[in-house]
């Protein structure tokens, strides 16, 4: 695997595992519950918990990517004071958000969950070390204590750390929101300020996102793909069909992304839904020869890129590479998530896939 696909597994698996955790401390009572880290880090964090609030483009420009608040406020977690209920598109950038009583109970278990999760790490990985197990066959809190182990959550924050700090000082905290063809890109972007945090004390799947948001920013500097499209769907394409249901255990991304993004690649003929071969219903997807060439030109440009970043930061990037090789980032959803009521996919996403659906890594 590469850097960027062992830097999006890390980042997906450990915010599934804080998405999981939230998700298990949740209230009782009848609603929605679709916080996500994404959330939390684009919107819900910067929402002052009383007072005056606040607007739309401070908010914007605090969490340094936009966030979905047609659904926080949908969902039940912000008020949006100057945007009428009934109004459609951007809400206006004086307008004012403040949490509801909803909002802020689930701020205070944000404000807790992350850190308790990176710790689980840093003991599941000594436990890992210390006795040749898997990240299931140990208790994280049997106690184990291993030097080894004990530096592998620890070795990886710090190279991290180092990385953030020789990349744009206003990068965001989180994965941003995709647009169209799932792009990171967006021309709405806020102007780029140093973010609140200072380095050293931003979370683990922030010292994630930061350089994944980055890569995938210089990525799509040029040309038309996406990185998270081409990573995980060109990827796995070929000449010959492949049916759109066997698509989310390919790449790790939930269904109802990969049918949207199957009629992109339609549409700019890059791919072609056909009948599955020999079935009676059912459809498949398959590269037409310039999807062939878009997907052997997006392999050549990120190992490119993956060497260009080799060079510019040198052996704080060896460091990463080196921590990411001592995790074990296979998990299972805890009993009562709505993870573990579904479809377990087969592998976890090459690219993050953020959506505005509920801000899941994975496009669910």
């Amino acid at each position: 695997m590469g850097l960027i696909e062992d830097l999006s597994a890390a980042f997906v698996a450990f915010v599934i595992e804080v998405d999981d955790a939230v998700e298990a401390r949740r209230p009782a009572g009848k609603g929605p519950w679709l916080t996500s880290v994404a959330m939390w880090r684009n919107c819900l964090q910067w929402v002052p918990a009383g007072g005056d609030g606040i607007t739309v483009a401070e908010l914007t420009a605090t969490a340094r990517t936009p966030t979905d608040l047609h659904g926080m406020r949908r969902w039940g977690y912000v008020e949006v004071e100057g945007w009428a209920r009934s109004a459609s598109g951007r809400p206006p950038l004086k307008a004012v958000v403040r949490p509801t009583g909803r909002g802020a109970l689930v701020a205070a278990i944000w404000n807790e969950v992350p850190a308790e999760a990176e710790e689980r790490w840093g003991e599941r990985f000594v436990a890992t070390a210390s006795t040749g197990e898997g990240a299931h066959g140990v208790d994280p809190g049997s106690g184990a204590e291993s030097a080894s182990g004990g530096s592998a959550v620890a070795g990886l924050r710090a190279a991290l750390v180092d990385l953030a700090a020789a990349l744009d000082a206003g990068l965001p905290d989180t994965m941003p929101i995709v647009r169209h063809g799932w792009a990171t890109r967006r021309e709405d972007e806020p102007e780029r300020r140093p973010g609140p945090v200072p380095i050293a004390e931003l979370g683990l799947d922030s010292l994630l996102a930061r350089p994944l948001a980055a890569f995938a920013l210089e990525y799509e500097a040029t040309g038309k793909l996406s990185l998270a499209l081409s990573a995980n769907l060109l990827a796995v394409l070929s000449p010959e069909p492949t049916p759109l249901r066997q698509l989310p255990d390919a790449t790790g991304i939930q269904r109802e992304q990969i049918d949207n993004a199957a009629g992109y690649l339609e549409r700019a003929n890059l791919a072609e839904l056909v009948p599955i071969p020999g079935a009676k219903q059912g459809k498949a997807l398959a590269l037409t020869e310039r999807g062939e060439k878009a997907k052997a030109a997006s392999a050549r440009k990120l190992a490119r890129l993956e060497a260009t970043w080799g060079e510019r930061h040198g052996a704080v990037l060896e460091r990463v590479r080196e921590a990411l090789a001592a995790l074990d980032v296979s998990f299972p959803d805890p009993p009562g998530t709505w993870r573990a009521e579904g479809k377990e996919l087969a592998c976890l996403p090459r690219f993050p896939l953020v959506t505005h659906r509920g801000g899941f890594p994975d496009g669910a």
